[in-house]
């Protein structure tokens, strides 16, 4: 048994809720686990094939990419798997819509990503670089320097469908529009029981709470004391409008460090512009470096009206989406731990999101 099987055995038979988003990071502790070993859990109450006929041996809560990355290598692996959705699908969510080298690796080990490629709905950032803050920049070729793209531009409303109903065919049990409203877990069965808005219940060996930064169930059970402090913003930008000649840069403004601002091309010439807010640890009321979360829209406006870089590379005459807004958790901010027994706490809500990789 290799350590990382060991470690999370280990943590499966302790209280398994594995909370997730959108990041590299989830994705490849999930790819990671399945690379491992199969996804069923060696040791506990219900050996393999003995589980109560109604139950899950996983009972995953949010279908973003995280949570439906462990769903499908989970049900790959033999496991059944509930995998439950608040929303329906295609549904958007505020997001940098990137994905880097590893995440890209997983996605192309799935097959969502030729999906991907041949719906023309992703595009690789081949030339890219970043700006400093003091104004010196660099900007290359990936391929020609890595072997192959950094990254890869993909909306979230693309990547989330595709990824969840491709864990679908894999034999996870989707459950759209199942709002979950709390879990218990009892002792004498081992198993959790989670409950949706409606009363609808469903119960799993393990849980695992993939449900975002602001993370709602991680809350409720006790396990997250504070909101994200972090902060991003997100405006696409109509092709042909703008003047960007680069696939991906990355701008740091000095006034928001350790925050930094993106911009990503996507198919057809669409833009995305991103403004992160990062906390440094030692501000109050979540501040990030010496701005406040509050700060994000003049921030995000500013940075396209008068940056000498970003307000170049859109031009005067980009016609820009409203902005929209989203919390980001990162390092384990607000978490007493990142696992229980019979429960996991990963991705974004696990604040594994690392903006600076």
């Amino acid at each position: 048994m290799t350590a990382l099987q060991d470690a999370v055995l280990r943590h499966a038979n302790k209280k398994t809720v594995a909370i997730a988003g959108a990041t590299t990071a989830a994705l490849c502790l999930a790819y990671a686990w399945r690379r491992s070993s199969r996804a069923i859990p060696s040791k506990g109450k219900y050996p393999v094939g003995s589980l109560p006929a109604d139950a899950y041996d996983a009972v995953i809560v949010g279908a973003g990419p995280s949570g439906s990355v462990c769903a499908y290598y989970m049900s790959r692996g033999g496991s059944k798997v509930a995998l439950l959705e608040k929303e329906t699908f295609p549904r958007d969510k505020y997001c940098g819509d990137a994905v880097c080298t590893p995440a890209i690796r997983i996605l192309e080990d799935m097959g969502v990503l030729q999906e991907l490629i041949s719906n023309n709905e992703a595009h690789f950032a081949d030339a890219g670089g970043f700006v400093s803050p003091n104004g010196t920049s660099y900007i290359g070729v990936s391929k020609q320097k890595l072997g192959q793209a950094a990254c890869c531009a993909v909306k979230r409303i693309n990547l989330d469908i595709r990824i969840a109903k491709n864990a679908q065919r894999a034999g996870a049990d989707l459950k759209e529009k199942f709002e979950v409203s709390g879990a218990t877990f009892d002792q004498a069965s081992g198993l959790w029981t989670v409950t949706s808005a409606t009363g609808a219940t469903v119960r799993g060996r393990v849980l695992v709470c993939a449900d975002g930064a602001t993370s709602r169930l991680a809350t409720k059970l006790g396990y997250c004391t504070e909101a994200p402090k972090g902060v991003c913003s997100r405006a696409f930008i109509e092709g042909g409008t703008h003047n960007t000649n680069f696939d991906g840069v990355c701008f740091y403004p000095k006034w928001s460090l350790p925050g930094y601002a993106a911009i990503f091309r996507h198919p057809n010439d669409e833009l995305n512009f991103c403004y992160y807010l990062i906390p440094t640890g030692g501000g109050k009321g979540g501040k990030c470096g010496e701005v406040n979360e509050s700060d994000l829209a003049r921030l995000h406006n500013d940075a396209i009206k008068s940056d000498p870089f970003i307000s170049k590379a859109i031009g005067p005459n980009a016609k820009i989406e409203r902005m929209r807004a989203a919390s980001l958790r990162l390092g384990g901010q607000g978490l007493t731990t990142t696992f229980d027994d019979h429960l996991l706490i990963i991705g974004d809500a696990a604040g594994h999101i690392d903006p600076y990789t």
